[in-house]
This record gives structure tokens, C-alpha cells and sequence, in this order.
């Protein structure tokens, strides 16, 4: 398909363990050995998949925040040895006194930072 021009796009939803960042990474990285296998260069996750979209006042507790950092560091891991393509997956951060809900787009074993954010 590269040869072609063309990148196969894997689209994902992962079973969701509602505040639960580092389960919810796990299951994000099975789905990524699922990919590799499957040949996709770029695997997409669903909005706030690292915590759950109906946390309401937990996105403000410091607990979840850093907890889905965690589990953002552990995907990171992931694309380095077990997905070879560019995954993106969605978690609330934190930057400049302001909660954000983002989607984090990373390979190589790490995921860019906006330079906004540093």
C-alpha cells in the first residue's frame, strides 16, 4: 500500500474503564500490537479515552490528571517497541492554570509537545 502512496488508518474504541487511566492504557496498547499486526501506519483513539469523557469534577483533581500522564507515558513506551506508526489518543492536561482536552499524537516513543505548552 506505501509503495503506492497510500497509509492504511486503523480507527479504534477500546472497552473504557471510567477513571481508570493506567486500565485504560492497556487497553490501548493491545489494540496497537492489533495494528502492528494489521499493517496500520496511524492508529486512532477515541476523545478522553486515557480517563473516560463523564469524569466532571475528577478532570480537575490532580490524581487523574497525573495518572493519565502516566498511562500517556506507557503508550509512549509502546509505539517504541510494539507500534510502529503514529497513534493519537485523547487525555485531559493541564497547562497555564487551564484544563484542555486533547488528543496527543505520538511514535518513536514519545508524543509532541505544543510548544504553547512548554
Amino acid at each position: 500500500m506505501r509503495q503506492h502512496g497510500f497509509i492504511r488508518v486503523g480507527v479504534a474504541c477500546p472497552r473504557l474503564h471510567l477513571g481508570n487511566p493506567q486500565a485504560n492504557a492497556a487497553e490501548t496498547i493491545t489494540i496497537l500490537g492489533q495494528a502492528e499486526r494489521e499493517g496500520a501506519s496511524v492508529a486512532l483513539f477515541p476523545e478522553l479515552g486515557l480517563t473516560g469523557y463523564t469524569c466532571g469534577d475528577l478532570f480537575r483533581q490532580d490524581a487523574l490528571l497525573g495518572k493519565a500522564e502516566e498511562a500517556l507515558g506507557e503508550i509512549a513506551k509502546a509505539t517504541e517497541c510494539i507500534f510502529h506508526g503514529l497513534a493519537v489518543v485523547g487525555l485531559p492536561v493541564q497547562a497555564g492554570g487551564k484544563l484542555f482536552n486533547v488528543a496527543a499524537a505520538g511514535a518513536g516513543g514519545q508524543f509532541l509537545e505544543h510548544p504553547a505548552a512548554q
